[in-house]
């Protein structure tokens, strides 16, 4: 059994859904690749997690596949992923960072209500 839960948020069809953005900008071993490193996460404590591919920006943990990103946060024994985009630059794109926190404030008031 696995340790953690992993959520898309939102959905596949929704606004900024990371599942339709990883479809848009990765081919299918891209895919792959980002899904082989949530399954490996999935099966191990956080304090473990000290892969070259993983490290915390701006609040979010932030997952690379080659030129690929993808941001999410940690809810009790849930990964939430929030985001996923193509990086272009050195520094992470102001609007990557807004749609991740758009997607997470949506996802924490839905927790609330």
């Amino acid at each position: 059994m696995s340790l953690w839960e992993i959520e898309y948020f939102p959905a596949k069809g929704e606004r900024n859904s990371p599942t339709d953005k990883l479809g848009e900008i990765c081919d299918i071993d891209e895919q792959a690749e980002f899904q082989q490193k949530f399954r490996t996460l999935r099966e191990l404590e956080a304090k473990y997690w000290s892969f070259k591919w993983l490290k915390p920006v701006k609040g979010f943990y932030q997952v690379h596949q080659g030129n690929f990103r993808g941001y999410f946060k940690l809810y009790g024994r849930k990964i939430v992923v929030f985001h996923f985009c193509r990086k272009v630059a050195n520094k992470i794109k102001v609007e990557d960072v807004r749609i991740a926190e758009s997607n997470r404030e949506r996802y924490e008031k839905g927790l609330h209500e």
